[in-house]
């Protein structure tokens, strides 16, 4: 069910921009972003500022009512969303990274709900076609950035948001010509790795390696080409309906023309999802407690 816009003549507004032809309504939205950084929740504005900001245009006969500012970013971030999906933009398309949903819940270590409390409070997102071809929705780096500097009290320790400079995008195209070549990693798992080890978000680390690529289109120097293409799914439940039956790495390697290596992840995958699926009961105990807790743990483990 789509959201519904609360002020009316935002609603309006919106419905109007979708005439708006794709180069101006691409500059409009990126307006539409900026105004949206700078809306307060506890104050108020006025409409013909609100249009001003978005088109450039100063409207002859506009309501002289004031628009809260907590409606007001409901509805820019509504508006940004559904016309952003209009443009049908490729998240590889722009000079920037895109994180995704799952992005930025791994990259900063918070739940979904974390996110939808922070587009309330004025992230804007918009609906990008990912790699796989599916629409979703995802965020500018730069507008996470903006976020973020707007609003440190939601910073997360240890952030890291900045450029990926010469010196680090040597090491991520170093690890991933390792990963891809000599461990035969497919593509989500060399940008998982690498994230993790330079404190990045994966969607940061695929941006810079396909850019990268892209560069580098004719030459042996591309990287994601030597990255093995996943498993489909489908042969994925056939292989893990083997390995179950006694079928060794070996044998479904052979039978599934696929590396060992491969097989292998199919398995540590399925092993990984039925662990997040089960519950922990946590219990408490006075250890977590005390000063030195970690150091006692490691010693017991």
């Amino acid at each position: 069910m789509m959201a519904e816009y609360r002020l009316d003549t935002i609603g309006s507004l919106a419905r109007q921009m979708t005439f708006t032809p794709r180069e101006t309504l691409a500059a409009q939205l990126s307006s539409a972003e900026g105004l949206l950084h700078d809306i307060d929740a506890a104050k108020a504005y006025p409409l013909e500022l609100v249009i001003f900001r978005i088109t450039g245009y100063r409207p002859k006969r506009v309501s002289s009512d004031l628009l809260t500012g907590v409606a007001l970013q409901h509805d820019l971030g509504l508006l940004i969303e559904e016309l952003s999906e209009t443009l049908d933009v490729a998240s590889d398309d722009l000079a920037e990274p895109v994180l995704s949903i799952d992005d930025v819940t791994e990259r900063f270590n918070v739940t979904s709900k974390t996110i939808q409390r922070w587009r309330r409070k004025g992230l804007p997102a918009r609906r990008f076609i990912f790699p796989d071809g599916k629409r979703r929705v995802g965020f500018m780096l730069s507008s996470v950035e903006r976020f973020f500097s707007n609003h440190r009290e939601q910073v997360p320790a240890k952030l890291n948001l900045s450029q990926v400079d010469g010196i680090e995008q040597d090491q991520i195209l170093h690890h991933a010509r390792m990963l891809a070549r000599e461990c035969g990693c497919w593509e989500s798992e060399i940008a998982r790795r690498i994230a993790r080890k330079l404190n990045r978000s994966p969607g940061t680390v695929l941006h810079t390696l396909r850019k990268h690529d892209r560069e580098h289109p004719n030459s042996t120097d591309a990287i994601l080409p030597w990255a093995p293409i996943p498993v489909p799914q489908e042969e994925s439940g056939r292989i893990l309906r083997a390995y179950r039956h006694g079928v060794t790495i070996a044998a479904l390697a052979e039978n599934y023309h696929q590396s060992r290596s491969s097989i292998y992840r199919v398995i540590m995958d399925e092993r990984i999802a039925r662990l997040n699926r089960r519950k922990i009961k946590f219990i408490d105990d006075e250890l977590y407690h005390q000063p030195d807790a970690e150091k006692s743990i490691v010693a017991i483990v």
